[in-house]
């Protein structure tokens, strides 16, 4: 979140969470460095309840039955095959592309 804010400001990360994100987001201040934003929001992460602001924040136990990664769309030549790609081969993931965010997100169910 600290990253995306940085590049994309506070405004633009706004609008991509819910309310416990939000507060997240908005722990962040310019005028901090890099290490006092990533303590201020990780405290809040903690406030709000880690998997009220992300799936990306689960427990060890819901990581046997879920994964979840984002990958920069910089880094895949053709994103749309890949997102086809991942639609065919892996019928038990489940994708969102976040090209706002400049990422594929990925959620795969574990057995």
């Amino acid at each position: 979140m600290l990253n995306n804010i940085k590049k994309t400001g506070i405004d633009a990360q706004l609008n991509l969470y819910a309310n416990p994100g939000d507060a997240v987001i908005r722990a962040y201040n310019p005028n901090y460095s890099d290490a006092d934003n990533l303590s201020a929001m990780i405290a809040e992460i903690y406030n709000q309840g880690p998997r009220n602001v992300s799936k990306h924040c689960m427990t060890a136990e819901e990581y046997k039955t879920l994964n979840i990664m984002d990958i920069s769309r910089n880094q895949i030549k053709n994103p749309s095959g890949f997102v086809a790609e991942l639609k065919n081969t892996f019928p038990n993931i489940t994708y969102f592309d976040e090209s706002y965010n400049g990422c594929i997100h990925i959620e795969i169910q574990q057995p």
